[in-house]
């Protein structure tokens, strides 16, 4: 039976091959992040049918609350963190936030 993950900070180097390991099971994957790459949308152009992308915050609390009733996830896999360490010193209570 096809599971559906949802998978926050699918950018980065951890997030992007789970995303891949996850498809290549004929799984099916919602990805939020802040940033995208463009790899992330030729991705998704070829795997349209599993493979959902939103360019959103993680802590948009209504956008997630709304996404979670929407899709019933059977998987969430939380990857999203600020790595940037001037971004850390910069914003440190919304980097404590999310990571």
């Amino acid at each position: 039976m096809k599971k559906k993950y949802l998978v926050t900070g699918g950018a980065g180097f951890i997030g992007s091959n789970l995303i891949e390991k996850i498809i290549s099971q004929g799984d099916e994957v919602v990805v939020v992040g802040r940033h995208l790459p463009a790899e992330c949308k030729e991705d998704a152009n070829k795997l349209k049918d599993n493979i959902t992308f939103y360019q959103a915050d993680v802590t948009d609390y209504e956008f997630m609350e709304q996404l979670l009733i929407k899709e019933k996830f059977d998987y969430i896999v939380l990857l999203a963190a600020v790595i940037s360490i001037s971004g850390t010193i910069a914003e440190p209570l919304s980097t404590h936030f999310i990571n």
